[in-house]
């Protein structure tokens, strides 16, 4: 399967401001649990909110193909402490990423837009698939033994957000 591509975007917006806020608690001191649970809780506060879907979905959007095998990443913001990352992820109608293990500090995701679906392994063993709920972001730990892959099952491109952190 081909690398994803990167798509620069020049949208930091909301999602920048988050990271901006993780950072300051990261060089206060705070990391790993706290850190992925702050970022989880902050991202489900700006997606009730709906201030990113009036604001930044349309910006990103702008730039998704209708169809593509993979999804598209569009880095947005990141920061030194805590190793802190921002990206959207469009998933054009039939694309899917690689299976991938999540190895290294957390990851914080939530399906924003359209109709994505996990295939979960929980140390090697397959999960069923299912269905991720909208504007409910998830926490995924390097120690939780996962790897997993993403695809879009529904007939509109899909948008989901993904903060990494240590």
């Amino acid at each position: 399967m081909n690398d994803p591509l990167e798509i620069p975007v020049g949208h930091r917006c909301h999602l920048g401001d988050l990271v901006d806020e993780l950072a300051e608690c990261a060089r206060g001191g705070e990391r790993g649990d706290r850190l992925a649970e702050r970022a989880r809780s902050k991202l489900a506060e700006l997606l009730r909110s709906r201030k990113f879907d009036r604001c930044c979905v349309p910006e990103y959007l702008a730039v998704a193909p209708k169809t593509f095998e993979r999804e598209l990443h569009i880095p947005v913001a990141s920061a030194g402490p805590a190793s802190l990352d921002a990206r959207v992820l469009l998933w054009p109608v039939g694309s899917k990423d690689a299976q991938h293990p999540h190895t290294e500090g957390w990851a914080v995701f939530a399906a924003v837009r359209g109709s994505l679906a996990a295939h979960d392994r929980h140390n090697g063993e397959r999960q069923p698939e299912r269905a991720l709920r909208l504007r409910e972001p998830e926490v995924v730990h390097a120690r939780d033994g996962i790897t997993h892959h993403l695809h879009n099952r529904g007939d509109e491109v899909a948008l989901s957000v993904h903060l990494f952190g240590t």
